[in-house]
């Protein structure tokens, strides 16, 4: 997963922090074959952070089925672009 900032590369600028919760921790509470990820990416410095951009790429085998906010999609990778994030801010996005 890549989260990124506008002018950075492959690296988190040192304020963001990506946090994941998964629908279930056990395989017997998977319900249906589907599994919910929520993802929450923070902004944890006073100013805002423009141009973030949350990246995934499903594993082979794993299908998507759907999200909170349509991701743009190739091949495996789904990317969100969460725009600008305020300061002390969050966004989420389920899978």
């Amino acid at each position: 997963m890549l989260v990124g900032g506008l002018g950075s590369s492959d690296q988190l600028p040192s304020a963001i922090v990506v946090g994941r919760t998964l629908s279930s921790s056990t395989v017997p509470g998977i319900q249906g074959n589907a599994l919910t990820i929520t993802y929450t990416v923070y902004n944890e410095q006073a100013d805002p952070i423009s141009g973030v951009l949350l990246v995934d790429t499903l594993q082979p085998g794993v299908a998507f089925e759907s999200a909170s906010v349509l991701p743009d999609r190739n091949g495996q990778e789904l990317a969100w672009s969460l725009g600008t994030l305020e300061g002390f801010g969050r966004v989420s996005v389920q899978v």
